[in-house]
């Protein structure tokens, strides 16, 4: 069977949907019967796991070694690294090859801090409360760390010209002490030292866009104790307004901006861990958003993205679910609503996942990092010259 063959669906499912509240000790369990019935495209036509590192905490995918192939490089919490896994483009890689970072890093980051041409690394590490910075030669080698204190247990880092200055500087989400560090870059891979900003409890991720369509970069996080995603709406000069925030479901982790319903403003989405659901916010376009719609995923949806994985022109969900041990995708409709959840098989426990056409075939596949086997799994997405394809992890 060929894997862009369409196939005939039809799911029914009994979902339940929680309401908005102000407390988690007062939440109204709702039980929706969801249906979907229509024609639905294969995804991803083949699953491969590599080795990565010992708790592979974070993923990311970028040409490291300017080849024109991708790469893959996560974190590895146990061991204070990040592995390199040197790309072929055809969906193969090199065994893992191992820097030394910070104590236990979560969060990585690729870019050209130092404008020489080639990217760096950045990793956010928990235990040590630092940043560490490590010059990448553009050849899949680097230099040793350089680290850089942030807030009490950075969990993850966001870069960008947050002061319009030319030169990409850091913001990184400390997770003990309700703030988010500001690192203004010096365009030589060198930063000034952080200043804090007030953001709501237990901040997760972060994330830099212009929401509120001033031209100038404001910063988001999810909060994982209060329920909220916190606005600081930026003044172009590496400033910030007061922190806003704005009610999601139980406790979001993961965060994803994008303009879901064809608006042209940037809406938001939240993956809820203790929810097992993902929260959309309408965007505005002047910074404010409407009340919070829950979809369901997996269990513990601890990371997310979108992206249009059945080539249909609209934004859909997939979300990375740490206790299921599976991704879920959600159909978008491109109007702000989706389909119910398809689940796919991964490895154990995988806590992040990213997107990219590896195998330049010109589908987009999909990568998870499992902190429980220490692997990386592919999804390679139904391309070209597919034969075949992956079923869901529960029968239709």
């Amino acid at each position: 069977m060929l894997c862009h063959r369409n196939i005939f669906v039809k799911i029914i499912l009994q979902t339940p949907l929680y309401d908005d509240t102000n407390t988690r000790g007062n939440v109204t369990l709702k039980l929706h019967y969801l249906i979907y019935e229509g024609f639905m495209t294969h995804l991803f036509s083949k699953r491969i796991d590599l080795r990565a590192g010992p708790s592979s905490e974070f993923i990311t995918v970028a040409d490291m070694d300017k080849d024109g192939k991708l790469d893959i490089l996560t974190t590895n919490r146990e061991a204070g690294t990040v592995s390199f896994l040197k790309g072929y483009g055809n969906g193969t890689f090199d065994s893992a090859v191992r820097f030394k970072v910070g104590s236990e890093p979560i969060g990585i980051a690729t870019a050209d801090m130092d404008k020489d041409e080639n990217l760096d690394i950045l990793s956010a590490n928990s235990e040590d409360n630092t940043v560490s910075f490590l010059k990448g030669y553009g050849n899949g080698t680097f230099a040793l760390k350089v680290d850089y204190e942030v807030g009490k247990y950075p969990i993850f880092i966001t870069v960008a010209d947050i002061n319009s200055d030319g030169n990409l500087d850091l913001v990184v989400s400390n997770l003990d002490d309700r703030t988010v560090s500001f690192l203004k870059g010096n365009g030589d891979g060198t930063f000034a030292t952080k200043t804090d900003l007030s953001v709501g409890a237990g901040p997760f991720y972060v994330a830099a866009a212009d929401i509120d369509n001033d031209g100038k970069l404001d910063v988001l996080t999810t909060n994982y104790i209060d329920d909220t995603v916190s606005v600081l709406k930026g003044n172009g000069d590496g400033t910030f307004a007061a922190k806003v925030n704005h009610l999601v479901g139980r406790s979001p982790v993961p965060i994803s901006l994008a303009d879901i319903n064809g608006d042209g403003m940037l809406d938001v989405l939240t993956g809820n861990t203790d929810g097992n659901s993902t929260s959309f916010l309408k965007g505005y376009g002047d910074g404010t958003f409407g009340c919070k719609i829950d979809y369901m995923v997996g269990l513990n949806p601890i990371a997310m993205t979108t992206a249009d994985i059945d080539n249909d022109g609209k934004l859909d969900i997939l979300t990375a679910n740490c206790e299921a041990k599976t991704i879920s995708f959600l159909k978008g409709n491109g109007d702000g609503t989706f389909a119910p959840k398809i689940d796919y098989e991964v490895g154990f426990s995988p806590e992040a996942l990213a997107i990219a056409d590896i195998d330049n075939d010109g589908a987009l596949d999909l990568l998870t990092a499992n902190t429980g086997a220490n692997t990386v799994t592919i999804l390679l997405g139904c391309g070209r010259d597919s034969a075949e394809y992956l079923s869901p992890a529960d029968e239709l």
